[in-house]
């Protein structure tokens, strides 16, 4: 099982792509790109900024 990442940096605009693709505010996704919430909705939307958008993960 790959670990997931606790934060994600990522570039300006990327939080709201999110947002309209998961269909949550814009202040939710930068709340979990900055490492809040644990939720399976959180853990995906973390990896699809890695993955597709281009973020950097940052494990603690």
């Amino acid at each position: 099982m790959e670990k997931s990442p606790k934060k994600v940096w990522t570039k300006k605009g990327t939080g709201l792509m999110l947002a309209k693709r998961f269909q949550v505010s814009p202040r939710w996704v930068s709340n979990v790109l900055n490492g809040k919430g644990d939720s399976d909705t959180a853990r995906n939307i973390r990896a699809v900024a890695v993955k597709e958008y281009g973020g950097v993960a940052i494990y603690e």
